[in-house]
């Protein structure tokens, strides 16, 4: 009896031992040691200006109120994070077995400033004071109810100069413990678009370790929808399935760039494929796409360390439209004769590029290419466009197209062999002349400038010919033509 009187009455001295020191001993106290013990685990001073608050049923609790922890030397943010309110729950018969059970932990009203600095060293990395306890010792620590209301979370990356922010932001997190799953929703504001994260982390300690960590993630708004399944090593390198959808790839590009992209089309696009990254390059394999109505398979991989990403790769589309894209706003409807509309190039500068291409069906104006194979490089607003084979009017095609977008006016380069070809159709669509029929072959060596298509027509100058057998009216024909301005027009 003695005995079982003695295991009572221990935790009940240490609980009245408890309630009064928190009843008698002054809070404010307590301030100091709490900020040098939290700064010394954290690696980072952290600061309680606020006031002190303490609770005993239903469980141990302390608030503080303006709470901050620092930024790093040199940092663009005062601080890192600041929280008007920091309220922590716990219960109180684990603590006594070294387990820390966390009931509640609210943050009201939280700034969370995330930067990496022009080396790429990311300013959440702490340095966590070192423990002699054993790894399944610093695990004991349940989160059963952690939520953030009216949070924000900015992120800038001195790289490239540009800063992103969430607003609004409502989290909840459940996690039993540090190297058990977590489980998270979040609610926030990105640029005025409301969007939901829902995800799963296996184990918070191995992400923490920059361990492989297995991660959940679905993202659910207005413009992207987005569900990833991999594996994560620390908050740079990931690798796993994506998939992605929306109604409108220029609208997105504007919202996460902060810029229009200045053609046309960019609609309704879908992706699912195996995704890596790495040091801010990003790689996309056995990916399939879709983008307005095209379908396409692509292995991709884009840097972004640049001033402008550049992508490398090889892709198939189905089919491309190019003058859709090249006039903005326009649909992607065969046009009448050659546009007057002003082309808009800027796209090209927004880039750079080395892609094999493979096209079913490429269209540009009244030329159609079947089975198009060829290559695409693009650097600095300069385009470099060989063909190595294409099918054209019964015939096939080879040829090189440069365009130059670096000035106010565009200059484009055509060289061009074609052979097999029905030459009334060919001459008809490209120079409105259809005097000549029969197969033949034609090779084109010119340049022109222009802010419109019809512009650059009628500007064209160079050298072709022409050789026509089995013709209606001639058995065979040659001509070697001077193009000057003026010769082709609509």
């Amino acid at each position: 009896m003695r005995k079982l009187f003695l295991v009572i009455l221990v935790p009940v001295f240490l609980i009245a031992v408890i309630a009064g020191v928190l009843l008698l001993m002054p809070l404010d106290s307590l301030r100091g040691p709490m900020e040098r013990a939290v700064s010394h685990a954290l690696g980072r001073q952290v600061h309680v200006a606020g006031a002190l608050h303490a609770s005993l049923y239903p469980e141990i609790g302390l608030s503080a109120g303006d709470v901050s922890i620092a930024n790093v030397e040199g940092g663009q943010a005062k601080v890192f994070a600041h929280a008007a309110t920091l309220s922590v729950g716990a219960k109180l018969m684990p603590l006594f077995s070294r387990q820390v059970d966390i009931t509640r932990l609210t943050l009201e009203d939280p700034e969370i400033h995330l930067e990496v600095d022009a080396r790429g060293n990311p300013n959440w990395n702490f340095h966590f004071a070192s423990s002699s306890s054993s790894s399944s010792e610093r695990s004991k620590l349940s989160i059963s109810g952690l939520k953030i209301t009216g949070g924000s979370v900015s992120y800038f990356d001195a790289r490239t100069g540009k800063t992103k922010a969430l607003e609004k932001a409502d989290v909840n997190l459940s996690l039993a413990a540090l190297d058990q799953p977590a489980v998270f929703d979040v609610d926030a504001q990105y640029k005025g678009e409301k969007l939901t994260v829902t995800g799963r982390v296996d184990s918070p300690d191995s992400f923490t370790a920059k361990r492989p960590t297995t991660v959940l993630l679905d993202l659910k708004s207005r413009l992207l929808n987005l569900h990833f399944d991999g594996t994560v090593i620390g908050a740079t390198e990931n690798s796993g399935t994506v998939q992605m959808s929306g109604p409108s790839l220029r609208e997105l590009v504007k919202g996460a760039a902060g810029a229009d992209v200045k053609t046309g089309g960019l609609g309704a696009f879908t992706f699912a494929g195996a995704v890596a990254s790495k040091d801010r390059v990003y790689a996309l394999k056995h990916g399939e796409a879709s983008l307005d109505g095209m379908h396409a398979t692509l292995d991709l991989a884009v840097n972004m360390n640049g001033l402008v990403p550049a992508l490398k790769g090889n892709v198939s589309l189905d089919h491309l439209n190019l003058a859709s894209y090249m006039v903005a706003g326009k649909p992607a409807a065969t046009p009448k004769g050659w546009s007057t509309e002003r082309l808009s190039l800027t796209g090209l500068k927004e880039a750079n590029a080395d892609i094999g291409l493979n096209v079913g069906s490429l269209t540009l104006g009244n030329f159609v290419l079947s089975q198009t194979a060829g290559h695409l490089n693009l650097q600095d607003g300069k385009l470099a466009a060989s063909l190595s084979h294409a099918g054209l009017f019964g015939g096939s095609m080879s040829g090189r197209l440069a365009v130059d977008a670096t000035d106010a006016v565009p200059a484009i380069a055509l060289k061009a062999d074609i052979s097999g070809v029905a030459m009334k159709t060919l001459l008809q669509s490209a120079i409105k002349v259809d005097r000549l029929e029969g197969t033949g072959a034609l090779a084109m060596n010119v340049t022109g400038h222009g802010v419109s298509q019809q512009a650059i027509m009628q500007s064209l100058r160079g050298t072709a010919s022409v050789m026509v057998k089995n013709g209606a009216a001639f058995l065979q024909f040659l001509m070697n033509w001077d193009a000057r301005p003026g010769m082709m027009k609509s």
